[in-house]
């Protein structure tokens, strides 16, 4: 009997493999950022829904699914589960974010500035001594 040894890098899952590419996730450069893409399927993958979606079913023959999903509250309909399109706002954030601090980074690196790997200035503090008399 022979045993063979798949290396873990190499084991392709099916369902979450489509997860990252459909909210936009670039897996080579935000490796980092999987975790979105299992959140997000996790939470579509629940019975439950966000608070204040339903499921509706449609009528129409030429819709691309069966169901739709609407917000009373929001009045709001799509075709996409809200979880993908929440996961989908947090990734913009966390992206945006990501960018700022990279150009902050860039900036303290330029020629020039003194930069975070700038050895700290020292403060002088000044402390009242009582003379003895």
């Amino acid at each position: 009997m022979s045993s063979h040894h798949i290396p873990y890098n190499n084991v392709k899952s099916p369902t979450i493999s489509p997860a990252p590419r459909y909210l936009g996730i670039d897996t080579m450069v935000h490796s980092h950022l999987m975790w979105l893409a299992s959140a997000a399927l996790c939470d579509t993958l629940s019975p439950t829904l966000p608070v204040g979606w339903e499921q509706r079913k449609t009528h129409d023959e030429k819709a691309p699914l069966p169901h739709y999903f609407f917000n009373p509250q929001l009045k709001t309909a799509q075709w996409e589960h809200p979880s993908l399109t929440h996961w989908r706002s947090v990734l913009h954030e966390l992206l945006a974010t990501e960018k700022k601090t990279t150009h902050l980074e860039a900036k303290d690196d330029a020629p020039g500035s003194p930069g975070r790997h700038a050895p700290p200035k020292k403060a002088m503090l000044w402390v009242p001594v009582k003379e003895d008399s």
